[in-house]
């Protein structure tokens, strides 16, 4: 049976210093993103990306929401995706977004 090889980091910091700025999916470079949606402590959607590319900083979540600096805290990142084995899957993480 094949493994995923997926990672999404459970802490990160857009604070502009040029480390951890952005929350993307990265690993095995055939895994498919599918979606990659991140929500906040009510349940609102802050972020989404549909077909994004894994292992692409510039297509995760830069810590922004509405054109705005997002607060510091725990957001829940959801992402669907097609493994090696091409079935759809679901990765559901806690996340902590820190300045």
């Amino acid at each position: 049976k094949a493994q995923d090889l997926l990672y999404l980091p459970d802490a990160f910091s857009p604070n502009g210093d040029q480390v951890n700025d952005y929350l993307f999916v990265q690993g095995d470079g055939s895994i498919i993103i599918a979606d990659f949606r991140i929500f906040d402590r009510w349940g609102a959607q802050v972020f989404r990306n549909t077909d994004s590319r894994i292992n692409e900083p510039a297509t995760g979540w830069n810590g922004q929401t509405h054109g705005l600096p997002a607060i510091t805290g725990v957001y829940v990142a959801v992402v669907e995706y097609m493994g090696a084995d091409l079935r759809r899957k679901t990765l559901t993480l806690a996340v902590t977004l820190t300045r």
